[in-house]
C-alpha cells in the first residue's frame, strides 16, 4: 500500500488523488473488467463511526443511481470492507467550476457562463421531477468534463420528499456563500432553494464578484438575509438588462417570488442572452410505478432498521381530527415565530401565518375558560374576560402588523388585498367572541390601578 492512497478499493485500481472534500477523498481509479476508469468517493475515516454519516454517505449513492441524465454524475456502485465506505461513480473530468473560474479570474464569458447554468438547471429539473432537492450548488460541486460540458455532483446532503431523517428542522447544512435564506433558518427547503443558489453562481460567473460578501459566516448569513445585491447590469454593462432580471428573480429573499422551475429559469436566462435554449437530451424512461401495498401487507412488512434511508417520494398522508389540525398549526406557527425573531424576522411573515394565527386565536377562545378553571378564579385577579382580552388582543395586533409587512414589502396588490381581507376577517371573529362574552366586566385595569395606588403609598 502506498503512503499516499491505497494500491486498490474493492475492485478497483487506485491510480491517483482527483481531491478532498468535507466528507472524504476522490480517487481516480481503474475497474479492469471493464476497462474504464472511474472516480472512487472515499468516506473520511473520522466520520465512519457516525452512522448519521454513514447512511448520509450511502444516502447519496442511493439518489445519485436513480438520477438518470447526461450532466448529472452517475453512481456504478456502493459498498464498504474492512471499515472502508465508497462510492464508484463515473468519471466525468478532473476539474470543477470553481477551479475554472479562478483560473478566469472570476469571471466567464456570457454565452459560456449561461451555457453552463443551463446544463445544471437541466440536471436540477430532473432531480426535481424525481423528488429531489440538491440542497448544496456551488462552483466545487459542478464538474466540467473534457467537453467543457457542466456535471452536477455530490448530493450528500440532498433533501428526498418525505425522506428528511438526516435532514431535520433546526439543521442548518449547506455552503453558507449559496445557500438561500430559507435555509439559515431552517425553514422548508424546495427546488427554489436550488434555483436561488444558481442564482448566487450565475451573478458571480457574469460580474466576477458574489452577491452576498462577507468574511465571517456571520457576516454573509445577515447579508443572505438583509441585503439585496446590486443587479449584475449595474456592475457589468455587458450583461444585457433581461439577463441581469432573470438572475435577480433567482435571487428573491421570498421564495414564492422567484421563478416557479429549473426549467422556466433556463429559458429565461436564455431569452434574457437573445438565444434560444438548446433542445433538452433524451433521457431514460422512469421506472414502472407499482401498486401501493395493501394494508395487510404493510402490516407483514418489518420495520426498517435504524440506517435504513428511504430514496422513493411517498405520498403525504393527511392526519385528521381538529385536535390535530390544531395541534400541528399551533406547532407551525410556534417554529415560524422562534425563526422569525431569531433572524429578525420581520421581513419574513409569511402570508400563510395568517390562517395559522386565525386557527390559534379560536383555540385560544375555547381554551381560556378551562385554563381559568385550572388556575381557580380564586388565584387570579382578574375574570374570564381579562383573561381571553390580553390573549386575543396580542393576536389581532400581530395580523395588523401583517397586512403593514405587506405594504413595507411592496409586495403586488393582491397579496395586499387577501391580507387585508384575512385581517377584517379575524377583528370580526373577534367582535363575534366579544359579543358572546357572559359577562363583559374586565376587572384587569381596576386591580392594576389599585395595585399602583398601593404600590405609591407605601413609598
Amino acid at each position: 500500500m502506498s503512503e499516499e492512497f491505497p494500491e486498490t478499493i474493492g475492485p478497483y485500481k487506485v491510480l491517483r488523488e482527483l481531491g478532498r472534500g468535507a466528507m472524504g477523498t476522490v480517487y481516480l481509479a481503474r475497474q479492469e473488467s471493464l476497462s474504464r476508469d472511474l472516480a472512487i468517493k472515499v468516506l473520511a475515516a473520522e466520520f465512519t463511526r457516525d452512522q448519521e454519516f454513514v447512511a448520509r454517505f450511502r444516502r447519496e449513492g442511493l439518489i445519485s443511481s436513480k438520477l438518470r441524465h447526461p450532466n448529472i454524475v452517475q453512481v456504478f456502485d456502493y459498498s464498504a470492507q474492512d471499515n472502508l465506505y465508497y462510492i464508484a461513480m463515473e468519471y466525468a473530468g478532473a476539474e470543477d467550476l470553481q477551479a475554472y473560474l479562478r483560473a478566469n479570474d472570476g469571471r466567464l464569458p456570457l454565452n459560456e457562463a449561461v451555457r453552463l447554468m443551463g446544463q445544471v438547471l437541466s440536471a436540477l429539473e430532473c432531480a426535481h421531477e424525481a423528488g429531489v432537492t440538491h440542497r448544496d450548488v456551488k462552483p466545487a460541486n459542478v464538474l466540467l468534463s473534457p467537453r467543457m460540458d457542466a456535471v452536477l455532483t455530490d448530493f450528500s446532503i440532498a433533501n428526498m420528499q418525505e425522506a428528511q431523517r438526516l435532514t431535520q428542522t433546526g439543521a442548518m447544512m449547506g455552503t453558507p456563500d449559496y445557500m438561500a435564506p430559507e435555509q439559515f433558518d431552517a425553514k422548508q427547503v424546495d427546488k427554489r432553494s436550488d434555483l436561488y443558489s444558481v442564482g448566487v453562481v450565475l451573478y458571480e460567473m457574469t460580474t466576477g464578484q458574489r452577491p452576498f460578501p462577507g468574511d465571517t459566516v456571520v457576516q454573509v448569513m445577515k447579508a443572505q438575509l438583509m441585503h439585496t445585491p446590486e443587479a449584475p447590469h449595474l456592475l457589468e454593462p455587458s450583461v444585457p438588462e433581461a439577463l441581469s432580471q432573470a438572475i435577480m428573480k433567482a435571487l428573491e429573499k421570498d421564495p414564492e417570488r422567484r421563478w416557479a422551475s429549473a426549467a422556466e429559469m433556463r429559458d429565461a436566462i436564455y431569452t434574457g442572452l437573445g438565444s434560444s435554449a438548446p433542445p433538452e437530451p433524451p433521457r431514460a424512461a422512469p421506472p414502472p410505478v407499482s401498486p401501493p401495498p395493501s394494508l395487510a401487507e404493510r402490516a407483514a412488512a418489518p420495520r426498517p432498521a435504524a440506517d435504513t434511508v428511504a430514496v422513493a417520494p411517498a405520498t403525504p398522508r393527511k392526519s385528521g381530527g381538529t385536535l390535530e389540525l390544531a395541534r400541528q398549526s399551533l406547532g407551525e406557527v410556534g417554529d415560524d415565530f422562534r425563526s422569525g425573531f431569531h433572524t429578525l424576522g420581520w421581513k419574513n411573515f409569511s402570508l400563510n401565518w395568517m390562517p395559522r394565527l386565525i386557527t390559534l386565536e379560536v383555540v385560544w377562545f375555547l381554551l381560556t375558560r378551562p385554563l381559568l378553571g385550572l388556575l381557580g378564579k380564586t388565584a387570579v385577579p382578574f375574570t374570564y374576560a381579562d383573561f381571553w382580552l390580553v390573549g386575543s388582543a396580542l393576536i389581532n395586533l400581530f395580523f395588523v402588523l401583517m397586512v403593514g409587512v405587506r405594504f413595507i414589502r411592496g409586495e403586488r396588490l393582491y397579496r395586499k388585498l387577501v391580507a387585508l381581507g384575512i385581517c377584517l376577517l379575524a377583528w370580526g371573529l373577534w367582535a363575534y367572541q366579544y359579543s358572546s362574552l357572559d359577562s363583559k366586566k374586565f376587572q384587569f385595569t381596576a386591580h392594576a390601578r389599585g395595585y399602583i395606588t398601593r404600590l405609591a403609598q407605601s413609598r
